[in-house]
């Protein structure tokens, strides 16, 4: 085959893959590698391909040998620390990029890009830096102003992010996740009106997937009567988000409504206690009802504001006699103490879970408070090794489900949580509970307030500055101390 020929076929392939047609665009660079195994430009084209259908591993493949046979190409060293990225091998990518910038230095997508690995690498001053950069060199980057702002709000300037936000927007009216950022910005600033509008863009964003749905879809309530009707009120996201938001079955009960709640396994009995809800069910399983919602679209639909958010606790039940068998239990531990819950960490797999759980080593500043004892509400996650001096107690091989560890949350006398769904839980019970809030907040825990609108019962403990849990731990001490003087 000449070259000529070989030229045409890579032409071809390129102008299916701008066009969309990945199928026909991967037959044409796999006929040209038939031909020419070592053209490097076909190998990089399959990885491309392999990316956009999220096969990370192959991406890697195809154009790390496509780099082996052209080391000169910045656009390969670009696409190859996206998939890097996507295969959490940050540090790789970060190197990538660099490449890639000595290569062009005014290579905007490949700045754009290194300041993704460094942001993955939890370096954000020079992720920020890099975001500019690629901003500078394309005024017009609706991604990287979309990246600058998260950025922004990771330093703690929420204004500025809505505004960086915004302009990804302009650029790209259609851009779904700077969307969504701007809806996590609003409602963390408290403008809910704007933010819970701007939260329906999660269903355009791939992460989001509801937990229960029917077919043939019921129409999705938008305030119609609800008199004699039935809903189907789906969870979504993590537990902490039904647990928070279960709470909206009552109103829509109230409207006349027959609520069922649409709910994955381990929280399908505990949420079936709420006020409102008649039935918890799975997608098989479930009639046909007249209208359809999302637990998390509620608030918009009945334009809930910081006034106005449904916040009479308790609103979860678990077994009474389950709870009074975990009193009892806990009588019997020893001399009468502080019986504190804690949960210290998070799902791994959550996207800010570095910055949200700690180390059970990092409460030794507690362990040593006379007259508390701890009780572990930590299903899975970290080594459950606690600091020395720390009187602490592990049921959680025991834990069956949400209504399980419940029943033990109601039957303790303080519950102390990082960021996670037992901290919702608690909220919802209604028990004293100590939340211990990064510096960069989720949205529901607003900004500058030591309560939460959400749960009258909760406490924020937040960080001053990014990373910094000393500080609320310290004060976080002092107050336990306190407390179990004052129970004693």
């Amino acid at each position: 085959m000449t070259a000529e020929t070989i030229q045409a076929i890579y032409q071809q392939a390129q102008s299916l893959h701008h066009s969309g047609d990945l199928p026909g665009a991967e037959a044409a660079y796999r006929k040209l590698l038939a031909q020419d195994p070592n053209h490097a430009d076909a190998l990089h084209g399959l990885g491309v391909i392999a990316l956009q259908l999220g096969r990370d591993d192959v991406a890697a493949q195809f154009i790390q040998q496509a780099i082996k046979l052209n080391a000169n190409s910045a656009d390969y060293y670009s696409n190859f620390a996206v998939a890097l990225v996507n295969l959490n091998q940050h540090e790789q990518a970060a190197a990538a990029c660099r490449l890639a910038l000595q290569l062009r230095p005014d290579y905007a997508q490949a700045a754009n890009n290194l300041g993704i690995a460094l942001e993955k690498c939890n370096r954000p001053e020079e992720a920020t830096g890099y975001y500019l950069k690629a901003i500078g060199l394309n005024p017009n980057y609706d991604a990287a102003h979309n990246n600058f702002g998260s950025m922004l709000q990771v330093c703690g300037l929420h204004e500025e992010a809505a505004m960086s936000f915004r302009r990804a927007i302009e650029l790209d009216p259609n851009y779904a996740l700077a969307h969504w950022h701007l809806a996590l910005v609003l409602l963390t600033l408290g403008d809910f009106e704007n933010g819970w509008r701007e939260y329906e863009w999660r269903w355009k964003v791939t992460e989001f997937v509801i937990a229960t749905r029917v077919s043939p879809p019921p129409p999705y309530w938008e305030g119609e009567d609800l008199a004699g009707k039935r809903i189907l009120l789906s969870t979504e996201q993590g537990f902490g988000d039904s647990i928070q938001f279960v709470r909206y079955a009552k109103i829509l009960a109230d409207l006349g409504a027959k609520v069922i709640v649409g709910s994955l396994p381990p929280i399908r009995s505990l949420l079936a206690t709420a006020p409102g809800v008649d039935e918890v069910a799975q997608s098989d399983n479930i009639k046909i009802p007249d209208f359809q919602i999302s637990m998390l679209s509620v608030p918009r639909v009945l334009r809930t504001t910081l006034q106005t958010i449904p916040s009479q606790t308790p609103y979860l039940f678990p077994p009474a006699d389950a709870v009074q068998r975990w009193r009892d239990r806990l009588s019997k531990l020893g001399p009468k103490k502080l019986n504190v819950g804690l949960c210290w960490a998070g799902r791994p797999e959550h996207h800010n879970d570095s910055n949200r759980s700690i180390p059970l080593q990092r409460f030794a500043c507690v362990a040593g408070i006379p007259n508390v004892r701890f009780i572990s509400l930590q299903k899975s996650g970290p080594a459950k090794t606690p600091p020395a001096g720390m009187e602490f107690v592990d049921f959680s091989g025991e834990f069956t489900d949400f209504s399980s560890t419940a029943a033990l949350a109601s039957a303790v006398d303080l519950i102390i949580s990082v960021d996670t769904a037992i901290a919702h839980l608690a909220g919802a019970l209604g028990k004293p509970t100590w939340t211990l809030i990064p510096f960069r907040p989720d949205f529901r825990w607003l900004l500058n307030r030591d309560d939460s609108p959400w749960y009258p019962t909760m406490r924020l403990f937040r960080q001053p500055r990014l990373g910094d849990w000393n500080e609320p731990l310290a004060r976080m001490t002092a107050e336990l101390t306190t407390l179990a003087q004052r129970t004693r």
